[in-house]
């Protein structure tokens, strides 16, 4: 049963009617995703933003993960991050299906203009968007972006997760601001770790 309309970001704090906070997005004219928050208080896109939706490859999984990506790393999804899995305070998880998180890490794992990849400044891992971080890629908060931690080994297979821009580095925000991959307005939010 659906219970509230609502736009994403930014963020703040409300009560469903049985008194638990939920975290839902303000309500304003900049708002492009819409979503339906159900009686179990799951996000559930409805529609993306039409001109900015974002058009996904067919990916295969053999032996639990995706791969190779243009660097040569595979990705196997985290079970607890996937749609479908049980809300967890500790986890976020994806509104993505896992050829489609795959996708996200291909991005982020591809070499472009003097990077190899979009491997953050502090050297924690990749972050990944779509769309000039227009598409809405997490379930439980709307989150933009995309985390995949750096692996302990070089061959092991990455995973990754919806994550917000608290600790995305500034050279990256920059790089994707000379590469024109996002828009001035989108880095002014991301510099100042809004999204």
């Amino acid at each position: 049963m659906v219970t509230a309309l609502i736009f994403c970001y930014p963020v703040k704090l409300l009560s469903d009617t049985n008194n638990q906070n939920l975290k839902v997005p303000n309500i304003t004219s900049r708002n492009i995703h819409t979503i339906f928050v159900n009686s179990k208080l799951n996000c559930t896109f409805a529609k993306q933003k039409q001109k900015m939706a974002h058009v996904f490859s067919q990916h295969t999984m053999t032996n639990g993960k995706f791969g190779p990506s243009p660097n040569g790393h595979y990705y196997m999804p985290a079970q607890y991050h996937n749609p479908n899995a049980p809300k967890r305070s500790d986890k976020t998880r994806w509104a993505l299906s896992k050829d489609q998180q795959y996708e996200v890490f291909e991005i982020a794992d591809t070499p472009i203009g003097d990077r190899q990849c979009w491997m953050n400044d502090d050297q924690s891992g990749l972050y990944g968007m779509l769309d000039g971080c227009e598409y809405v890629l997490g379930k439980d908060h709307c989150e933009r972006l995309a985390f995949f931690p750096q692996t302990m080994n070089v061959n092991d297979p990455w995973h990754g997760y919806p994550i917000d821009s608290l600790d995305l580095g500034d050279d990256l925000i920059e790089f994707w601001l000379q590469q024109q991959l996002i828009s001035k307005i989108t880095y002014g939010r991301l510099i100042r770790h809004e999204l």
